[in-house]
């Protein structure tokens, strides 16, 4: 009864935590979601400064390489992460 009782716990304390954080902290989920996503994809967040404003992106592959660039723009209120399903 007693190894009932600890695998129980041990399955329950994941979801329950999983569950919690989707309710109090639903941007934690999407954060860790698009950092494993990038991460798959093989992606690298560098930032460049122009003026004032520092801007942030993500590349993959080496400059100038056999294949050619591709620039993915997003509007206003889009993330740089709006693309992850289409690097794919």
């Amino acid at each position: 009864m007693e190894m009932i009782m600890i695998s129980g716990c041990i399955l329950v304390l994941p979801v329950f935590a999983f569950i919690y954080s989707f309710m109090f902290w639903p941007g934690s989920l999407l954060k860790a979601y698009n950092w494993y996503m990038r991460r798959r994809l093989g992606l690298v967040i560098r930032y460049c400064k122009s003026g004032s404003y520092r801007f942030c992106y993500s590349s993959r592959g080496t400059p100038g390489g056999a294949t050619p660039s591709l620039l993915l723009l997003h509007g206003f209120s889009a993330s740089k992460d709006m693309w992850l399903p289409i690097v794919k």
